[in-house]
């Protein structure tokens, strides 16, 4: 049966462009107004580059999560300042039922329902275009071997590219933020040329939910990657 669940865009995001966050090693949930230069999405926590891109790629260890909620890890391109976006990823439902999917908006997410992914398995992913409108999605579980490798047609900007743990929309609403501790990427990689970068924090109701750990620089950034922790009690 098809899942009705569609992985939220990052369209949503309100994007000012402050300076890069700074906070203490001490995460904890906090409200927004305490965090000077945040950038605020109310469904997902990662890194953005801004500019123009033909692939991106990044690895991240699938979390374990308990309770009724929902999270998900994808890599992606657009989807930040307009309603294109290619991304594929791996989504974890009630602690019950982990898969990789992918997705090109505006259609829903595709289930890759043969792949068996478990919580505690290294997965990579990378989006490159090949040429023309012609693009190239691949999911590899480092764990088991399996690997997803397919040609899509998708025709948008390519003006971000983003590494993302999101809380996803489940019937048009934002799906309960569950603990899972954290999630490490790293291998990063994006092809192309970025002009801006910025940490995404998660926030509701005027509180951090989900955090990326700092970066100084992109060049660092891209060399030591970044770990997303789950601060929602």
């Amino acid at each position: 049966m098809k899942r009705l669940a569609v992985v939220a865009l990052a369209s949503a995001l309100p994007f000012t462009f402050p300076v890069r966050p700074a906070y203490g090693s001490a995460l904890q949930r906090a409200p927004i107004t305490e965090r000077a230069g945040v950038i605020a999405s109310d469904n997902w926590s990662g890194y953005v580059l801004l500019g123009k891109f033909t692939s991106v790629k990044g690895t991240f260890n699938v979390p374990s999560i308990t309770g009724s909620g929902m999270v998900a890890q994808w890599v992606g391109i657009d989807g930040v300042d307009d309603d294109a976006l290619i991304q594929a990823g791996i989504i974890e439902t009630g602690g019950a039922s982990t898969y990789a999917w992918w997705a090109i908006s505006p259609s829903t997410t595709v289930d890759i329902s043969w792949m068996k992914i478990s919580p505690g398995d290294q997965v990579t992913v990378s989006i490159r275009k090949v040429q023309g409108t012609s693009w190239h999605i691949a999911i590899w579980d480092q764990a088991t071997e399996q690997f997803f490798d397919q040609d899509f047609t998708y025709s948008g900007p390519h003006t971000s590219a983003e590494w993302v743990v999101e809380a996803p929309t489940f019937l048009g609403d934002i799906s309960t933020v569950t603990p899972f501790g954290f999630v490490r990427f790293s291998d990063l990689a994006a092809g192309g040329r970025a002009v801006l970068w910025r940490s995404v924090w998660m926030v509701q109701d005027g509180a951090v939910q989900m955090v990326p750990s700092s970066a100084p620089s992109v060049r660092e950034l891209m060399a030591d990657g970044f770990v997303v922790a789950c601060v929602a009690s």
